[in-house]
């Protein structure tokens, strides 16, 4: 009696749904112990039920019935054997595996069979590093496999532009899923009274728009005078892509299926249908930005110049007879993420050319300085972790940092550029423009908002360029060559846009 109420329990709980009704069997064991494959087994089976895809027997209790009607497992590997399991568990389904091993890898593999026709609709499988992955291959694996497996509700009421279906988020449904709906024909029976033939027809799709525990309310995209009360909805299943192996505890969230690109949404309006621009949570999914632009004002510090004979006497005087201000710069740079707390790139930018003021502060428009760098720039974001805790659950850098973080950067810059001392009318001497080269280094620690705007403060340092030019005086007679060194150590605020 007890054998009899535990049977009818399962077969009535499995009924009472319309989710797929699956047992997971017993996996076989290829150079590990089968107690190992037996534990694989259990969290493929705990993976699946999370997923809220599938009614699922319990392992302890599929065991129980097995064991109770005397069911003989040693030996039985094969798919008739599986099948034979699943007509006594009364499933529609049932999954048998293997875990193998070869080398230091351990290879888990799954197979979804019918139990009415007996045949294998699905397989999946995934590679592990080592014995210890396994918990995380296994759950993966589940992950993995249960978006090739089809959900399939029913239409309960239908409305002018929306349905209510009775799949929810305890069937593993969400905002935004697209079901197709469908309508069963007339099941022809065979001899025996199973369905040999039934027509199904495509009579409309749906999206998702509110899901709740066990029901949901979908938006009618298409089909919208031909879905009835009734009518078979059916989630798109994906056509699976080989899963990376998980050789490491990280490779979980590193090594994520990539999820095909999402429908842009259909809205339906006088009878005509138009496709809707992508929402932010799209754009969110976008790789960071390779280029961008930005612009530095440096507030504080001065270009200050000094002379210095290297050859010949001349008449300049070698004290410096001014400084450049108000120094604004504008630039591009590229880069790329290598991890979620470090990007690197290039950068080159160009001062706009500042004025000249004399010691009595008296504009002079003929002296002129212009230059630019080239530069590459280390760009650290040590909070990541602490201001975005759950990091870790996505795949891309930049989506890791989150919508705010802080950063710190190194730029080496190199730098070229062009001075015209203007002392001819002074000295009555020629003086040619001078070419200038140097190196430096910039600090920066700045902000950075959804990998798209940023601000930083830039700290100038160990940054000075230098050249030298022939003097002659006005019977173009050479009188000596002077060098000239600028100092450009500054500080000022910047910010930029990435695009």
């Amino acid at each position: 009696m007890k054998k009899v109420f535990l049977l009818v329990f399962l077969i009535a709980q499995i009924w009472a749904s319309d989710k797929i009704s699956m047992a997971v069997y017993e996996f076989d064991a290829s150079g590990i112990k089968q107690e190992d494959a037996s534990s694989v087994a259990d969290f493929v089976q705990e993976g699946l039920m999370q997923t809220g895809r599938f009614n699922l027997i319990e392992r302890k209790d599929v065991q129980r019935i097995l064991k109770e009607q005397m069911f003989q497992k040693t030996g039985c590997t094969s798919t008739e054997c599986a099948v034979e399991v699943g007509k006594m568990l009364n499933v529609s389904n049932i999954i048998k595996g293997k875990v193998s091993k070869m080398g230091s890898r351990i290879i888990i593999s799954i197979s979804l069979i019918d139990v009415e026709s007996g045949k294998i609709i699905l397989t999946d499988s995934v590679e592990c590093g080592n014995i210890e992955l396994l918990n995380t291959g296994s759950k993966k694996l589940a992950e993995h496999f249960s978006k090739g497996v089809a959900v399939k509700g029913k239409v309960l009421k239908t409305m002018e532009d929306s349905v209510i279906i009775n799949l929810g988020m305890d069937d593993g449904i969400k905002n935004g899923d697209i079901l197709n709906v469908e309508r069963l024909g007339e099941a022809i029976k065979d001899d025996n009274g199973k369905i040999a033939f039934q027509e199904k027809t495509k009579v409309g799709v749906v999206a998702v728009k509110d899901a709740s525990t066990s029901g949901s309310k979908a938006q009618i995209l298409e089909g919208n005078r031909s879905i009835k009360n009734g009518d078979i909805v059916e989630l798109k299943i994906e056509k699976l892509k080989p899963l990376e192996p998980i050789l490491s505890s990280n490779d979980y969230s590193s090594y994520s299926q990539p999820e095909a690109e999402p429908e842009q949404p259909i809205t339906y309006l006088g009878g005509r249908k138009f496709k809707t621009a992508k929402s932010d949570h799209d754009q969110e999914n976008n790789e960071e930005a390779p280029g961008g632009f930005f612009g530095t004002y440096e507030f504080s510090g001065n270009y200050s110049f000094s002379r210095e004979n290297t050859s010949g006497t001349t008449t300049i005087s070698l004290s410096p007879l001014g400084t450049f201000n108000n120094h604004f710069s504008v630039g591009i740079e590229f880069g790329t993420s290598v991890a979620e707390y470090l990007s690197i790139g290039n950068v080159i930018s160009f001062i706009v050319p500042p004025e000249f003021r004399d010691l009595s502060d008296v504009l002079d428009e003929n002296r002129s300085l212009f230059f630019f760098a080239d530069g590459i720039y280390l760009r650290f974001y040590p909070f990541v972790g602490l201001i975005n805790p759950s990091f870790s659950q996505y795949k891309k850098a930049s989506q890791q940092r989150g919508a705010f973080q802080p950063y710190i950067s190194i730029d080496g810059n190199l730098y070229l550029g062009i001075f015209n001392p203007d002392v001819n009318s002074v000295f009555a001497i020629q003086v040619s423009s001078v070419l200038l080269f140097g190196l430096g280094m910039d600090l920066k620690a700045g902000l950075e908002f959804g990998n798209i705007f940023y601000i930083e403060f830039l700290w100038r340092l160990f940054s000075t360029v230098s050249g030298s030019t022939t003097i002659y005086d006005s019977n173009d007679v050479e009188l000596g060559t002077q060098s000239y060194t600028i100092d450009l150590n500054t500080m000022g605020i910047g910010a930029g846009f990435r695009f």
